[in-house]
């Protein structure tokens, strides 16, 4: 194998590990995203579910956006794995 072939597979070997990084923090942005959206729409739009008694908060209000940073935080450094395509 000559040095210009392996330089090549080098190269797709981190295209390719790069866009597993991205696409796994792309996945927890998104999720992190969803969940914050949820906490805001469900305790200000949400239907209160049958007639039966309900504890007044299951939750505190900020556990949606805490689990947002903590995903968004995770989606920043997954960013920094991220190999030299040169």
């Amino acid at each position: 194998m000559t040095a210009r072939e392996r330089s090549a597979e080098r190269k797709v070997a981190a295209k390719r590990f790069n866009e597993r990084v991205k696409l796994f923090a792309t996945t927890a942005n998104t999720i992190g995203l969803g969940i914050l959206a949820a906490s805001t729409i469900i305790p200000n739009f949400g239907q209160p579910s049958g007639g039966a008694a309900q504890s007044p908060a299951t939750h505190p209000w900020w556990t949606g956006p805490a689990a947002f940073l903590v995903l968004f935080s995770v989606a920043l450094a997954a960013y920094r794995f991220l190999r030299s395509e040169d």
